[in-house]
């Protein structure tokens, strides 16, 4: 009972994990994301990501891609700052996003999906 129990259990802290956009990155087209993971061993990181909008001041939602969003099953190194700085282009998927409020979301597995999300960004 208790091999099944901690078999079930994530074995990471998503509080040790922040997602931030770096400084005067942020265009219509992409940004560059910026994500510390302070566990060890790390999440494991991939190119996977979703932007969400701010709709009526009040709900987050995806964003319509055009075509369907598919990534290469990569796993990029953190730096030695256990840091990857994230370059994300997302015209194939969004074209250029129109002005509005927006967070990127990234889906992690730890005995499960896990959603975490960066800090809000603004489109002007």
């Amino acid at each position: 009972q208790d091999m099944i129990q901690t078999l079930n259990k994530p074995s990471k802290d998503t509080g040790l994990v922040t997602l931030k956009i770096k400084k005067d990155t942020v265009t219509k087209t992409g940004l560059t994301l910026v994500i510390t993971d302070y566990n060890e061993p790390d999440y494991g990181w991939g190119p996977g990501y979703e932007v969400l909008q701010l709709v009526n001041n009040e709900q987050w939602i995806p964003v319509t891609s055009k075509i369907p969003m598919v990534f290469n099953e990569i796993a990029y190194v953190l730096d030695e700052n256990s840091q990857w700085e994230y370059e994300i282009d997302w015209t194939n998927f969004y074209g250029e996003l129109e002005p509005g409020k927006y967070k990127i979301k990234k889906t992690i597995y730890d005995c499960g999906n896990i959603d975490l999300y960066s800090e809000e960004f603004e489109i002007k």
